[in-house]
């Protein structure tokens, strides 16, 4: 039974953390659909934000960045 308790502990910590910072960003209102935004070395165009994750269009390419990382970092609007 602690086998399984700590597996399910150690399978959800990050899906936790992604929706609390989800919720944060959505409550805060940090950012909103359509942002220019530059995070670290990635730029690009917020296509969709969810409870876990931010979805950015770059050139052709769609990146998803989780929550987590989102409120650790610093986050540029143009």
């Amino acid at each position: 039974l602690l086998f399984i308790i700590i597996f399910i502990i150690l399978a959800t910590k990050d899906f936790i953390t992604n929706v609390v910072s989800g919720f944060l960003i959505q409550h805060r209102k940090l950012l909103k659909k359509g942002d220019k935004i530059k995070v670290k070395d990635i730029e690009g165009k917020v296509v969709s934000i969810t409870l876990t994750e931010v979805q950015i269009k770059s050139g052709n390419e769609i990146i998803v960045i989780p929550n987590s990382i989102l409120s650790k970092e610093i986050i540029w609007k143009k």
